[in-house]
């Protein structure tokens, strides 16, 4: 099976500061072993098609489809709206997780309602696991528990974009235009 810092190397290559792309790797490979295969949408609806495929051992599914093209318009908004190295960086590495518990913990057959909230949750545990102390930690953390923007289920609500920094608004932003139907990535052909 592929592993997730593997299928990401040129996006980790992006990650400017060693210590974040250190980190980003071990995050990565802790992703569960059902990320780099399940669809981006157990429901076929909210994403295009390319990334509601099924992955194999050695094609990924449309989920790490997905985030792939989702790094590539982050990458580009953080140059676009002039963020610093470390805010980059950051970025990237709450994108790279921001469905990583898309399926729950347990992996189950439908994508969970609160795969946001979970997905916060698991990057804090990777930062105990591996006593990394990185620049914006909080930031990511809530721009993953948040990246449904005004849809997502969190109590209290959240409004976008007033409680969001600009690395939320960035990953928010970029997993709206990477899940629209018409938009096609050519990197995947």
């Amino acid at each position: 099976m592929i592993k997730p810092a593997d299928y990401y190397e040129k996006e980790i290559s992006w990650i400017a500061h060693e210590r974040m792309r250190d980190f980003a790797i071990k995050y990565l490979n802790d992703f569960p072993d059902y990320f780099m295969v399940k669809p981006a949408s157990s429901s076929g609806k909210y994403h295009n098609s390319w990334s509601n495929t099924i992955g194999s051992d050695d094609v990924a599914g449309g989920l790490a489809k997905h985030v792939k093209a989702m790094c590539y318009v982050v990458h580009s908004l953080a140059e676009a709206e002039m963020l610093s190295s470390e805010e980059h960086d950051a970025a990237l590495i709450a994108t790279l997780g921001h469905d990583a518990i898309k399926y729950g913990f347990e992996g189950g057959t439908h994508t969970t309602g609160t795969h946001e909230s979970e997905g916060a949750v698991f990057f804090r545990q990777c930062l105990q696991k591996y006593n990394a102390t990185i620049p914006y930690a909080d930031s990511i953390c809530r721009a993953i528990e948040f990246h449904q923007g005004r849809w997502a289920k969190s109590d209290p609500a959240k409004m976008f974009p007033e409680d969001f920094d600009k690395i939320g608004q960035i990953v928010h932003r970029a997993d709206m235009v990477a899940s629209r139907p018409m938009v096609k990535f050519y990197f995947f052909d």
